[in-house]
């Protein structure tokens, strides 16, 4: 399965991507804002692949790389996590390689997978939750047309400590208004 945009796609994970990942998840402010942990290892990246074939069979996640085409270059993570098929919900969660940031990969990404997260799963809702301070994650939420729910006080256990955290969410009618079903 690949999800093509305009500048990247997305793709299930693959044993091969474990160096890549390993060498993006070296960068010390991934584990800031995300649960990747610090410093990150080889056992992590293997492990990382491993869960995601293991979520993507149970349906509970769905992990993708993210891939910038003009290079076939893996650049970043995005997934819908804790999916639950009765309730037509999920969560989203990324991560992407610094020398990327601010170059509007994550909101691209993100389209695809809401895309694909209300086309393809038939979600209701989605949900993303980020860290108070992580003021650039919550300007790409907000981008994406993502609603401010609540603050949730050390709800986070970010980069070896509690943190307080903004949810946001879109619904299925949200998302395509305006666009074609």
């Amino acid at each position: 399965m690949k999800l093509i945009g305009e500048r990247i796609f997305l793709r299930p994970w693959k044993k091969s991507d474990v160096p890549r990942i390993v060498e993006i998840c070296k960068d010390k402010t991934i584990s800031k804002f995300t649960h990747v942990p610090f410093p990150y290892t080889r056992k992590h990246a293997v492990q990382f692949i491993k869960n995601s074939f293991k979520q993507r069979k149970e349906k509970s996640k769905f992990a993708f790389a993210i891939v910038l085409k003009e290079k076939n270059l893996v650049i970043g993570a995005i997934g819908l996590t804790h999916y639950e098929e009765r309730d037509r919900r999920a969560e989203v969660g990324y991560w992407l390689a610094k020398e990327f940031r601010g170059k509007e990969i994550v909101p691209e990404a993100a389209e695809i997978l809401l895309d694909f997260g209300f086309n393809k799963l038939k979600l209701h809702r989605i949900q993303i939750d980020c860290a108070v301070k992580n003021s650039a994650s919550k300007r790409v939420i907000e981008k994406l047309g993502f609603e401010f729910e609540c603050r949730q006080k050390e709800r986070g256990f970010l980069g070896g400590k509690f943190v307080d955290t903004f949810s946001f969410a879109i619904l299925d009618r949200k998302f395509f208004k305006g666009k074609k079903k």
